[in-house]
């Protein structure tokens, strides 16, 4: 029989290769996926609204993609207003729509509605002592649902965002909504986080846990070739002559945890004191802008960089677009990158750019972004990432090519890749889980 490996995930593989889909599980275990043996067999099981079930497309004969189709209005629910308006933004530290009722109103049913349907689906679909490997925060719930219909299976939940210290839960509804997801974690066999700060923060809440940290991976080459092949798209053709420089670059989406406003706020001052180059702010585009706190956001972007424009014209390039190949360009030829968010699981933008650009560009990460425990030795890292004084300074030092010394070349960055971090999550299976081959 061939090995059958099952995947519970938030999307299903579509066969085109999107920006917003690049850092998602569906990318990297497709990709690590690819390179697994021809016999190898892969069950996907997500969740969809019923409009979208026929817009699936086979991407590998290996693969078989099966939906819980979900009506648009509860589906909603599930992801706009439970996972990205309450649970995203308790486990970013941003300010959440909590309420008392948050864990019992009707937009939490709706929630652990989805949550059954995909743990049934599962549970009917997957093969007897399957390795079922459960990512992400909105499919936490179909855990202990899917531990309680099959005790045979081996459950490895993979969690890719950060997750606070319990110091930093301060009022009594986020401290409930984080015991509570912390509980259903229980079911799990091991559980997955992208760095080591979310393990040391994720085992204040639960100390016994049995967290494990793997890096996603990238493909170097992959990336190069993607870069390559937009060398005729917009900010290849937007920037050009040495008016621009140095560029700048930050990408993702208009998420408040990412900090690109406070990072405008910055630049459009520096840009008032007379700083030269270009910030370029390649945002992908996302269905969180029905979310007030996300739509707030982006509101607030376009808004600064509206004002560093006034100041000086062209100073600040705001492109809202769905194109990997563009995004990955600019991270290739910008003079340098800034990932500051204020929480980041483990930014791949940040990894990109290291596995894309030269020993020359200058890479600002926040410390609070996962990657930064891996790119620390090429970087110059902002521990606080909410002081404006900090990243001006890093900037502004990054501007003038005198940020410190790197301690060694990008070269000697041994970047994961998609394998390694699938291997790793199999070998967690065997390690912790139930299942028998």
């Amino acid at each position: 029989m061939p090995a059958i490996d099952v995947v519970v995930a938030d999307r299903y593989p579509s066969g085109q290769s999107s920006l917003s889909e690049r850092g998602s599980l569906v990318a990297v275990v497709m990709r690590a996926f690819a390179n697994a043996s021809p016999d190898q067999r892969l069950l996907w099981l997500s969740p969809c609204r019923e409009e979208d079930l026929s817009s699936r497309t086979p991407v590998d004969p290996r693969l078989t993609v099966e939906c819980a189709p979900v009506p648009r209005g509860v589906y909603d629910a599930y992801y706009l207003t439970v996972g990205a308006a309450r649970i995203w933004t308790v486990l970013h530290g941003l300010a959440a729509e909590l309420r008392e009722t948050s864990l019992t109103d009707d937009a939490w049913q709706q929630f652990l509605t989805v949550n059954r349907s995909v743990a049934t689906l599962t549970a009917s679909h997957a093969p007897i002592r399957s390795r079922i490997t459960v990512h992400d925060y909105t499919l936490l719930p179909a855990v202990p649902e899917i531990r309680r219909l099959r005790p045979d299976v081996s459950i490895v939940y993979v969690h890719h965002t950060s997750w606070p210290h319990s110091d930093q839960a301060q009022d009594l509804m986020t401290r409930n909504l984080l015991q509570h997801l912390v509980r259903m974690m229980a079911a799990a066999d091991a559980v997955v986080v992208s760095a080591q700060q979310w393990r040391t923060n994720l085992q204040t809440w639960a100390p016994a846990a049995p967290v494990n940290v793997v890096a996603p991976g990238v493909d170097p080459e992959e990336l190069k070739q993607q870069a390559l092949a937009a060398a005729n798209g917009y900010w290849a053709s937007t920037l050009g002559g040495d008016s621009n420089r140095p560029v700048l670059a930050a990408v993702g989406r208009a998420d408040p945890s990412k900090n690109f406003d406070t990072l405008l706020k910055i630049w459009a001052g520096l840009v008032r004191e007379g700083a030269p180059g270009t910030l370029c702010l390649h945002l992908t585009p996302t269905t969180r802008g029905a979310v007030a706190i996300y739509r707030a956001c982006a509101e607030s972007l376009y808004r600064w960089a509206a004002e560093a424009n006034e100041y000086r014209s062209g100073s600040v390039r705001l492109f809202e677009r769905q194109s990997w190949g563009d995004a990955l360009w600019l991270l290739q030829n910008a003079d340098i990158v800034v990932a500051c968010s204020l929480a980041d699981g483990w930014n791949l933008v940040a990894v990109e750019a290291c596995a894309l650009g030269t020993d020359a560009q200058r890479l600002i990460l926040s410390s609070q972004v996962g990657a930064a425990e891996l790119l620390g030795p090429i970087a110059c890292v902002v521990h606080d990432p909410s002081s404006e004084a900090e990243i001006t300074q890093a900037i502004r030092a990054a501007i003038e090519n005198r940020l410190r010394p790197n301690s060694m070349f990008r070269k000697q960055i041994l970047l994961p890749s998609p394998t390694d971090w699938w291997d790793r999550i199999i070998e967690l299976h065997h390690r912790f889980g139930r299942s028998q081959d």
